[in-house]
């Protein structure tokens, strides 16, 4: 009997694989315009998901030096998941880009940054909207030595913020929380000869914030970017003898909260 060795490979860089058969559908032109968009999302998604449990495993393993594999393993594991995460992230892009530029033919424009925001139709709306909707919830914590630090949850879009203040060359330091969970992340605008438009939360918060924090800071210049962080979900048991296996998969979703971000 003949025997074949087949080349293994790491489930890491298989997931990836399957992962970009979804981004193959998005790039599709076979594919409806709106499904298109549909798999840029749920392949976002899965890379989220791939980073909090896949990523966070070989992280760990070389952290703790497995005994299964040297940890020069998981170092060359992590680089080559990093250049294809990488390379995936460029393909990903663009094929916002091309689709952001179909829909736009097509009557829906999507608005890329807050210094696209120069029709007054829009202006109008998107002070009117801040003011109404989004002022009263929006998180904002100004961070100084007394305050403590705003806890940071895994998944959600937050501004990090700088204010600059020609005077002393003094600067400060504000993270704000971007509400999708009591709002769209995507603001419909109105219509303007005939084209629709889309904004995003964040870029409408971006627009408006400056003017509500000169009510309580003096500056000359401000800097926004936007932020998320990805933690470290990947369950794990202490083995003691103690608890019952439920107490130890409590015990490690508690954990999840203020794991490290991966």
């Amino acid at each position: 009997m003949k025997i074949i060795n087949f080349p293994l490979i790491t489930r890491e860089l298989s997931w990836l694989d399957f992962n970009t058969r979804v981004l193959q559908e998005a790039e599709s032109n076979d594919v409806p315009l709106i499904e298109r968009l549909r798999f840029l999302g749920i392949f976002s998604n899965n890379l989220d998901e791939f980073y909090r449990v896949r990523y966070a495993n070989a992280r760990r393993g070389g952290q703790l030096k497995s005994q299964k594999h040297p940890p020069e393993y998981y170092t060359q594991l992590i680089q080559e998941i990093n250049d294809k995460v990488s390379v995936l992230n460029k393909r990903y892009e663009q094929a916002y880009r091309t689709i952001a530029q179909t829909l736009s033919e097509q009557g829906l424009t999507i608005i890329q940054d807050e210094s696209d925001f120069t029709h007054p139709v829009h202006i109008d709306f998107i002070r009117d909207f801040y003011k109404n909707k989004l002022e009263s919830v929006l998180p904002i914590y100004v961070l100084n030595k007394t305050t403590p630090f705003p806890e940071i949850k895994d998944g959600l879009f937050y501004l990090f913020v700088r204010l600059y203040e020609k005077i002393g060359r003094k600067s400060q330091n504000i993270v704000v929380e971007v509400p999708v969970q009591r709002l769209s992340r995507f603001i419909l605008m109105p219509k303007v000869d005939n084209t629709r438009y889309m904004a995003y939360l964040e870029d409408i918060i971006r627009f408006c914030l400056p003017e509500t924090l000169r009510h309580h800071f003096a500056f000359d210049k401000i800097d926004i970017h936007s932020f998320k962080i990805t933690r470290d979900s990947a369950l794990s048991y202490d083995h003691d003898l103690s608890k019952s296996f439920l107490e130890e998969v409590h015990t490690s979703l508690q954990s999840r909260k203020n794991s490290s971000a991966v």
